[in-house]
């Protein structure tokens, strides 16, 4: 460790890049030489560390929480030196901390706080990204809709910025098991934005599966986002959206041509066709 202030930065290095195994050689020398190892000191030697450190996939605790409360993990992602790899590490690191309770969000300390006072699109960016990875965690929906609201909160929706990450939080409606009002005011805010950054395939998808069980509600989301895109794929969403508010009955029905009449207005007019597939089967072939 001490050869650092001669330029050899190979150890302070392997250190963070391989923390889980010292941890296990001896986890007393680990903890009790983080500020040697993070060393705010020598900028080099700190730089290497932090760089080790972002292929550590593993949150522990202790580590995290001395990053933290030392100013490692802000200093990290403001440093221009430290792009990418590191940023996304950090981000992952303090979702994780948020998932596993080691921090909350109503705590100004917490990096998750952090994170939304500092408003960066690519961090938020990272954030949103991460968490809809974990989408199989049925355990993960509590905190999602504790910081989505928040999350919501600090987005500028009159910046181009904030319109594409308003987009990215259309991923997350794969949270959503069952639509009720605070969930549904979160999806007809960000519904309009789909299609800033790509994301109306997957929302087209929860809105066919919400329409399962709820198509009222399928509607009234899938009216916002025809606000601000047209897209009809994929075609099975689509189809199985119509078909569930056809079936829901008279209104269902009325609903389901007013969403093919936005799409006509779009100048689209194969929803039209797949509605008429659905409601005179055999008419068209």
């Amino acid at each position: 460790m001490a050869r650092a202030e001669k330029g050899e930065y190979e150890f302070v290095t392997l250190v963070t890049n391989y923390l889980p195994n010292f941890l296990y050689m001896s986890n007393e020398w680990v903890l009790a030489n983080l500020d040697n190892i993070f060393d705010r000191q020598n900028y080099q030697k700190w730089l290497c560390a932090m760089s080790g450190f972002a292929w550590v996939n593993i949150i522990y605790k202790d580590i995290y929480h001395f990053l933290k409360v030392n100013g490692h993990i802000i200093r990290a992602l403001d440093d221009e030196n430290l792009r990418d790899r590191v940023d996304k590490a950090l981000i992952q690191n303090i979702a994780i901390a948020y998932i596993s309770d080691y921090e909350k969000l109503e705590d100004e300390s917490s990096m998750i706080h952090q994170l939304l006072v500092r408003r960066k699109y690519e961090e938020l960016s990272q954030l949103i990204w991460f968490i809809w990875m974990q989408r199989k965690d049925e355990n993960l929906h509590t905190k999602v809709f504790e910081l989505w609201p928040r999350l919501f909160g600090v987005i500028d929706l009159s910046t181009r910025e904030g319109k594409k990450l308003a987009s990215k939080l259309c991923d997350w409606s794969v949270f959503v098991e069952e639509v009720n009002e605070e969930n549904k005011n979160l999806l007809l805010k960000i519904a309009p934005f789909a299609e800033e950054e790509y994301n109306t395939h997957d929302l087209l998808e929860s809105i066919a599966k919400i329409s399962n069980k709820q198509p009222k509600e399928a509607f009234e989301i899938w009216l916002k986002m025809l606000e601000g895109s047209s897209m009809d794929f994929p075609e099975e969403a689509v189809r199985a959206a119509l078909t569930n508010l056809v079936n829901a009955g008279s209104n269902g029905q009325r609903q389901a041509k007013e969403i093919v009449s936005k799409y006509i207005e779009a100048g689209n007019e194969r929803p039209h066709k797949w509605l008429r597939d659905i409601t005179e089967p055999g008419k068209n072939g």
